[in-house]
This record gives C-alpha cells, structure tokens and sequence, in this order.
C-alpha cells in the first residue's frame, strides 16, 4: 500500500488563503470595471456652456492621467491621479454668450473667442 504525500497543515492553509486573495482582488477588479465603463457622463452647465463629465475608461493601472475630451479629440491630463477612477471632462462645442464673456472677460473688453482659445490651449 502507497501513501500519497500530503502537504503540512499550514502550507494547505496558507495556499488556501492566498487562492481566497487572488480571487477576491480579481472580483473587486472587475467590479470597479465594470462600474466604470456602465456609468453614464454627467451633464453639467458653467458660464453657459454644457461639459460632460465622468470617469475615463478602465485600465490595467493603478494610476494615470485624467481625460480631457475636446472637440472630439482625446487628450490626457498633464495631472496623474492615484488609483483605477479618473476624471474625464468632455466639450463639444462652445457657445459665446453674454454668461461666457463676462466669465472670460471680466473687467476687460477683449474678445472673448481670442481669450477663450489661448486659455483652453494654454492649459492643455
């Protein structure tokens, strides 16, 4: 009669617990995931003007640069954010109005297209 060889108690639970881990980690992961790409951008208004906002797609990383959707055209943050939730801001088109103007503007009687522009390119 053969013995089959068994591995010590503590080994048997120690492979167990970290099985457990693993699981749990890849659960939660996919959970923020999926959490991440169902919710739908947030529509808010400021000086007039409709932006989106939400969270950037998921990633393998920890960590990363926001999202800034202008025009159609996906540019990332020069910000690094820690951690699998990003910000993600999405502009489509941009309405001059009085509320802009005086945003842009100020006390200043400059065009508000001019300031407006070199304050979106000098930002990004």
């Amino acid at each position: 009669m053969t013995r089959r060889w068994r591995a010590p108690r503590p080994v048997q639970l120690a492979s167990r617990w970290l099985a457990e881990l693993a699981g749990l980690l890849a659960v939660a992961g996919a959970a923020i995931a999926g959490a991440l790409w169902l919710t739908p951008m947030q529509t808010v208004s400021v000086a007039g003007q409709v932006i989106k906002v939400g969270a950037t797609s998921p990633s393998l990383s920890t960590s990363g640069p926001g999202e800034m959707d202008l025009f159609g055209q996906r540019l990332a943050t020069s910000m690094r954010f820690a951690g699998p939730v990003r910000p993600r801001v999405q502009l489509a088109r941009i309405t001059i109005n009085s509320e802009l103007t005086t945003f842009v503007e100020g006390t200043k009687p400059v065009s508000a297209e001019r300031v407006l522009g070199d304050r979106l390119a000098t930002g990004w």
